[in-house]
């Protein structure tokens, strides 16, 4: 399956995941929270821009959210080509942080003195979350209070329903991020969250001195979160498992209708006929690929970036293979080998041999989504 077709068939995805209403951008933040412009060049020419969005979009989101703003801030970082781990406030890019590529924030429901103790304790409803998503990394984020560093008792309760399924004491020396104490609780609740797949309570118990120090603290930032960080490792080929069985639905409809499919195929030929004719007399390039979210209906589902420029590859590849395509030495032996014998073998394809990463935030059930995605926008080409 084509990298062009695995990467509309996720967009295809992202046209499924909402149902709701959202309310005009102009009210959700104000300016240190919104979204920046999110653009790719190529030869100094934009190929994206944030104003198509304003009204556009179709969800109700609550944008004065913490668990929003946060991840408005994060998506910003990572737009300005910062890594995952930097943006999070990772100093380690560990082997479970290079897994994520799915961020999702959520904020305090409630916070409650723990009977006559002298502990307080902070409720996060967690929804049901995809099959495949596997949690990574998870940690509890508040205000950052002027006082030394030291660790604390964290006790952590995790709820199935009004039962409890799991009890647990760690103790926890924060590290700082930007206003942000962050304790990270991931031994505590990883396996149970993957086990329920979502749908529980995180009860979070903290020392009483400890928000008594977070009382004075002056930050006008989002205040107490539960962030975490995931992995979706199947996620483009349940999406081309999906879409697949739709356009083959779609495929057998046409079939049925006025129009022939052998007359849908003399299209494509024709199209195609005009792309070989410029793959011979330009050879191995990229080319822009323009995905405009609007023009193809999915405009109201995502938030940003509502068109970018995800680029091709395309043209012929010369035998033998100059050095300048950057050939594999299979290629090369390939190359090689059809200068003797042109039937042998076809020649070397054309392909991405450098791709970049792309941010996208996006609505789910309501909330708002992050996620970064590897290899999504060729940058370079090359013979293979």
């Amino acid at each position: 399956m084509s990298q062009c077709k695995i990467a509309i068939l996720f967009l295809t995805y992202l046209a499924n995941v909402g149902a709701r209403r959202l309310a005009s951008p102009k009210q959700w933040l104000n300016q240190e929270f919104q979204v920046k412009p999110h653009t790719y060049r190529n030869e100094g020419k934009h190929v994206a821009d944030i104003s198509p969005f304003v009204s556009k979009l179709s969800h109700t989101v609550d944008y004065q959210k913490d668990s929003t703003k946060f991840l408005v801030r994060l998506f910003n970082i990572l737009q300005n080509g910062a890594p995952l781990a930097s943006a999070a406030g990772r100093k380690l890019k560990t082997a479970d942080l290079m897994k994520v590529d799915t961020i999702r924030s959520f904020a305090a429901k409630d916070m409650s003195k723990i009977n006559e103790s002298s502990r307080f304790g902070l409720s996060f409803k967690i929804p049901s979350l995809p099959q495949d998503e596997s949690l990574r990394l998870a940690e509890f984020r508040c205000p950052r209070a002027l006082s030394l560093l030291k660790k604390y008792k964290v006790k952590i309760s995790i709820f199935k329903g009004e039962k409890i399924a799991r009890k647990v004491t760690i103790r926890v020396q924060p590290t700082t991020h930007r206003e942000d104490f962050v304790f990270d609780i991931s031994r505590a609740i990883t396996a149970w969250v993957n086990g329920y797949h979502g749908d529980v309570t995180i009860h979070v118990e903290m020392p009483r001195t400890f928000f008594r120090l977070l009382s004075k603290t002056t930050s006008e930032a989002y205040e107490n979160l539960l962030v975490l960080y995931l992995e979706n490792q199947d996620f483009l080929q349940n999406v081309l498992v999906k879409e697949q069985s739709t356009y083959d639905g779609l495929m057998n409809s046409a079939s049925r209708g006025k129009r022939s499919t052998p007359d849908i195929i003399r299209r494509r030929r024709r199209k195609n006929r005009r792309w070989n004719k410029a793959g011979k007399k330009q050879g191995c390039r990229l080319y822009d690929f323009d995905v405009d979210f609007n023009t193809i209906g999915w405009g109201q589902w995502i938030i940003h970036p509502t068109r970018f420029n995800s680029k091709f590859c395309h043209g012929n590849c010369p035998s033998p293979i100059d050095v300048r395509h950057k050939p594999t030495n299979h290629a090369m032996l390939q190359s090689l080998m059809r200068s003797k014998r042109s039937n042998i073998a076809p020649s070397p394809c054309c392909v991405p041999t450098k791709l970049e990463p792309l941010s996208m935030m996006y609505v789910e059930d309501g909330e708002v989504v992050v996620r970064h995605h590897e290899d999504m926008i060729a940058s370079e080409c090359g013979c293979r």
